[in-house]
């Protein structure tokens, strides 16, 4: 592009720079998005050529996009965030194979109707959180209406890339989903004690003045604001770091103002009354790792008195703690949930032995809930089967590379959640709770992994959902951060 600018050199005669050099001769179309501020400012994608005369000429139609300035000066050009994507070979499918055939973030799609042609390119379906069936409707979208086209049936083929981010200050990275992928064996123990605390300082950071976490300036549910709260609190607790401390402190003080008594029973009024029994749990282990006081231990009691009456017959947990509506059975994970905080709080045994024999004798239906109740020690944890369900499992080190170590359930992408939970399993198997860990390590955001965000620095220490999406959530964070504190001193 800047040869281009010095001299206006024919596309024809330009030359690939020798970083793509390895580039396989099948790959051969090539993308070029021109980014400012995080922002596309210049796109164009070009087939029909060789892959240099590919390159080149998306490089500079994108440099002629009406959102940059007329004239393209070296400086402006430096200014740019290049994003650069080589197209492998597409493979025509059927409209009804789509569901099975496209990896979330992986694969890219094209339809071609008429003489027209629409793509949706793999980073674009990981950027904006796109399944198969946003993806399909995003290249229908792309090819104008016409007598032509709307007489001829859409033709669909899947394609792979090779992405490739060149920052303004000239580092150029390749990315796999989004990802900068580190061997999965050299994240080892250090590694992981220093993402627990780069994902703290991503929360502290996304913390609103009234204590609240936030990701990305979206709010989250008062549930998920407490299990960070909580993940925060054991970082603190394990590090004696103030600035940790003080904004688990701050987090649990926004809480308060959710909290409801009746007499000396207290439980968190939740934005939905299903989430109460869950989020009364968090909100007494988060207290538990601060340091002991009258007002907090007092609270901690009221909690925990809560979560102990709403056991009911044949040892049944209820969501819903206000006495309102029809008493609706809590799910095993926030039963299990409950359990974790009445024994963190000193319950007697006695009076969760009918919660203890039912929740050890259940099948749970959810992954979530197989893994809670893993984490409460109610029995060993076994992947397999999840009621009439399909089966929870662990991706071994034949799987792709940025999920290697994540659970899934079925057929279902690895997700964060699940993986970190995992890892906090007492009874699961001590190499596969590493590689859990390992899988959290990669969905954590690194420098120059958020190549689309306004000031990507603000990303790192964020934790994606899942591998095929740049999706943020605070439960990923929360469950993340705690799989790191696993090992160690932590």
């Amino acid at each position: 592009m800047s040869q281009y600018l010095a001299d206006r050199t024919a596309v024809a005669a330009m030359s690939l720079p020798a970083e793509f050099a390895s580039l396989p001769d099948r790959f051969y179309g090539a993308a070029v998005t021109l980014r400012t501020a995080g922002r596309s400012a210049g796109y164009a994608i070009r087939t029909g050529q060789g892959l240099t005369g590919n390159v080149m000429g998306a490089a500079v139609a994108a440099m002629r996009s009406p959102n940059l300035p007329d004239r393209i000066t070296r400086d402006v050009l430096c200014a740019l965030t290049v994003e650069l994507e080589v197209l492998g070979p597409p493979r025509g499918i059927v409209e009804a194979d789509l569901v099975g055939a496209i990896v979330p973030g992986a694969t890219g799609l094209s339809v071609r109707r008429g003489g027209a042609v629409a793509y949706v390119l793999p980073s674009e379906a990981y950027e904006h959180d796109m399944d198969h069936a946003q993806m399909r409707r995003r290249c229908l979208s792309g090819i104008p209406i016409s007598n032509e086209s709307a007489s001829q049936r859409p033709r669909w083929s899947i394609f792979g890339t090779r992405h490739y981010i060149g920052s303004p200050d000239g580092t150029v990275v390749s990315l796999c989903r989004g990802k900068i992928v580190v061997p999965h064996d050299s994240i080892d123990e250090a590694a992981l004690n220093a993402a627990a605390e780069t994902v703290a300082v991503y929360l502290l950071r996304n913390q609103t003045k009234a204590g609240r976490y936030q990701v990305s300036g979206r709010a989250c549910s008062l549930r998920d604001h407490l299990w960070a709260t909580w993940a925060v609190g054991r970082l603190a607790r394990c590090t004696e770091h103030a600035w940790a401390a003080k904004s688990a402190n701050a987090a649990l003080g926004y809480a308060a103002t959710f909290v409801r008594q009746e007499g000396q029973l207290a439980y968190i009024q939740t934005e939905s009354p299903q989430d109460q029994l869950a989020a009364t749990a968090l909100a007494a282990l988060a207290i538990g790792q601060m340091p002991p006081s009258t007002q907090g231990d007092k609270l901690r009691g009221q909690l925990l008195a809560a979560l102990a009456r709403a056991i009911g017959e044949g040892g049944r947990l209820v969501s819903r703690l206000d006495g309102e509506g029809r008493p609706v059975p809590a799910t095993e994970g926030d039963s299990s949930l409950a359990l974790l905080a009445m024994q963190d709080g000193g319950i007697e045994q006695t009076k969760l032995g009918s919660a203890k024999g039912r929740l050890t004798a259940l099948t749970p239906v959810t992954g979530e809930g197989l893994l809670w109740k893993a984490r409460a020690n109610l029995g060993p944890l076994r992947l397999g089967d999840l009621g009439d369900g399909p089966s929870l499992r662990w991706i071994d080190e034949k799987g792709v590379a940025d999920e290697r170590g994540g659970c899934a359930v079925g057929k279902e992408a690895p997700r964060t959640v699940l993986a970190g939970l995992f890892a906090l399993a007492p009874s699961a198997d001590k190499d596969q709770r590493l590689a859990a860990r390992r899988f959290c390590y990669q969905m954590m955001y690194k420098a120059r992994e958020a190549y689309f965000a306004d000031r990507p620095e603000d990303w790192i220490g964020a934790v994606r959902a899942r591998p095929g999406s740049a999706k943020v959530t605070l439960r990923a964070c929360a469950a993340g951060l705690e799989a790191f504190l696993v090992g160690g001193q932590r």
